[in-house]
């Protein structure tokens, strides 16, 4: 389920997350 009410910060905020994650996984896969 997605929220109606998604604010800029809100998906600042999931991009960030999502940027961690994936900076994780390429380590792991280095």
């Amino acid at each position: 389920m997605v929220p109606a009410d998604i604010t800029p910060e809100l998906l600042a905020a999931l991009n960030a997350k999502l940027a961690v994650v994936g900076l994780k996984l390429e380590r792991v896969n280095a």
